[in-house]
């Protein structure tokens, strides 16, 4: 889990797929049915809630004028 740099949930032509992309490597879930919209946007949330967080970007201080 440490390595997962992303998770997406992507709709496509026959269902929906989740996308995990880690590194230089991606695994790609397929779901289809009545209910994959669903199942593929869960599974996204899940993984994303596992996810390290990325470090937020401080603005930078001006130092103060002489």
């Amino acid at each position: 889990v440490p390595e997962i740099l992303s998770a997406r949930a992507e709709e496509v032509h026959n269902g929906w797929i989740l996308r995990i992309r880690w590194a230089d490597r991606s695994a790609i879930f397929a779901y289809s049915g009545v209910f994959a919209d669903h199942l593929a946007r869960v599974a996204e949330n899940t993984v994303q809630s596992v996810m390290r967080p990325s470090l937020p970007v401080l603005p930078q201080s001006r130092a103060a004028s002489a």
